[in-house]
């Protein structure tokens, strides 16, 4: 009666836990195959039954191996839906997808599937939610790549040294703080990024031994690391964090010696502790971005000579001195980000900045006016201004800056934000050149962004920001960008 009833028709039928391949043999002859695109869904963990799967074209066998087996295969898409909408209902197992930078399936999950190979060369878990580093990965002796970022991995075995081939492991924002012995046994290691800016990795001794490392960092400083790094002449990025006083002698004299260097990063563990660079006596030729973080009694003597900087970050220097002055003659530097790293009432831009394209000047508590003299920093294309609540007026001078694209202010005097809207702010004509001029504030609702590039933009807002899209982002940039050059280019 099924029989006839289906013969002419297009169906769909799901069979869930079929169990009994005899019981599979007496339904499907009750199933016409009319070639009208009709479907049966079996669930099943019976090896025989999934083999008969194949001959009703529920899955479609793509290659072959050398025997003549099934090597690869095509699921339908019916099937292939309804077997992950079970498993995420299950929490059977957890899909990862790339377009959304991990699971789709929040809370705890059964397992995650990882296809093992002893061909693989790279493994990407970023942002699985997995605590327990899966025992089998150290099998995988091909492995090149391997990416456990934003895991939350809290301990790597010691067996991590058996991947001979691994050239690049990526702990970054995992729960991972210190690494095992094993890892000297990396000697392939040459991409080796860990922790966080502030939170760094606590390293094992014989770090040195690691003759092909050309990327190390957050690694947390100790006497034991600071000496050991000083042979490793190879280095191109180096990320310390928790730097003491008393680490300025073994950290200058390891910087020295590496000339190939073209980033560095030097944290200390509390933004009111003193950081201390004087002791080096010239930094490395090609150093391209230059970030420290910590008080700074003084403007080291050697920023003069950084003729190939390209991106400054300083973090709670809190300078007295006249910082402009000293970088306004580098040729190459395209990025200034300084987050309360000046004391002063005056910000002076008198001559130089050639070659500046963004500037972001965050939290001066003391800041009342800043100026810029005609023809300085010719070519800037952004300029955001945050959390100066002195300031008087947007920078004197903001007209010849022609090229500037954006203007982004937050957290300032109300004063300031009038003096340049429409239509009778005092220092509107001065602005109205910048084709992008957003201000925002912390309001009951949370923060907002306003756009006041003109009359009508201005009563526009956005609603429910949170404050950290601003006080995080500086937080973020370097890693952001680490992450847009692959993390291994250095050009």
């Amino acid at each position: 009666m099924l029989l006839t009833y289906l013969e002419n028709k297009r169906y769909v039928v799901v069979l869930d836990d079929v169990w009994d391949a005899e019981l599979w043999n007496k339904i499907k002859v009750a199933l016409p195959n009319s070639q009208n695109g009709c479907r049966v869904i079996i669930v099943t963990q019976k090896e025989d039954i999934a083999a008969k799967s194949f001959e009703r074209s529920l899955l479609q066998v793509v290659e072959v191996d050398i025997y003549g087996l099934p090597g690869t295969c095509r699921m339908h898409d019916m099937l292939r839906e309804l077997a992950r909408s079970k498993s995420e209902e299950e929490k059977f197992c957890a899909l990862y997808d790339e377009r959304i930078g991990g699971t789709r399936e929040e809370g705890v999950i059964r397992r995650l599937s990882i296809q093992e190979s002893q061909l693989l060369r790279v493994l990407d878990l970023q942002g699985a939610p997995i605590e327990t580093f899966p025992d089998h990965i150290v099998t995988l002796f091909n492995l090149t790549y391997l990416n456990l970022k934003r895991t939350w991995i809290k301990k790597l075995p010691e067996s991590i040294g058996r991947l001979y081939n691994l050239e690049t492991l990526d702990l970054r924002r995992s729960q991972v703080g210190a690494l095992p012995n094993g890892i000297v046994n990396l000697k392939n290691l040459k991409y080796c990024l860990s922790g966080k800016a502030v939170i760094g990795t606590q390293f094992p001794p014989n770090l040195n031994t690691l003759n092909n490392l050309q990327f190390l960092g957050y690694v947390e400083a100790n006497s034991t690391v600071l000496k050991e790094i000083r042979s490793m002449a190879q280095l191109v990025r180096l990320y310390i964090t928790n730097n003491e006083v008393s680490d300025e002698e073994d950290l200058c004299i390891a910087v020295q010696n590496m000339p190939l260097l073209r980033r560095l990063s030097v944290w200390t563990n509390k933004k009111e502790q003193i950081l201390r660079l004087d002791a080096l006596k010239s930094p490395p030729p090609f150093l391209e971005k230059l970030t420290l973080s910590g008080k700074l009694e003084n403007i080291p003597h050697w920023f003069r000579s950084l003729q190939n900087l390209r991106h400054l970050t300083l973090h709670f220097s809190r300078l007295t001195d006249d910082l402009p002055s000293h970088l306004e003659a580098l040729p190459n530097l395209r990025r200034i980000s300084l987050f309360e790293a000046y004391e002063g009432l005056h910000l002076e831009f008198k001559n130089g900045f050639p070659s500046l394209e963004s500037l972001v000047i965050y939290n001066f508590p003391n800041l009342q006016s800043i100026s810029v003299a005609k023809g300085v920093m010719p070519g800037i294309k952004e300029l955001s201004i945050e959390e100066c609540r002195m300031l008087k007026e947007v920078p004197s001078g903001i007209k010849y800056l022609t090229k500037l694209q954006e203007l982004a202010l937050a957290s300032l005097a109300a004063d300031v934000i009038k003096r340049i809207e429409e239509p009778s702010g005092v220092d509107r004509p001065n602005v109205r050149h910048i084709p992008k001029i957003t201000y925002s504030y912390q309001a009951s609702w949370g923060w907002s962004r306003r756009n006041i590039s003109s009359f009508f933009d201005s009563i526009r807002t956005e609603k429910g920001l949170d404050a950290t899209d601003i006080s995080e982002e500086a937080n973020s940039r370097e890693e952001e960008e680490e992450d847009s050059s692959g993390g291994n280019s250095d050009r």
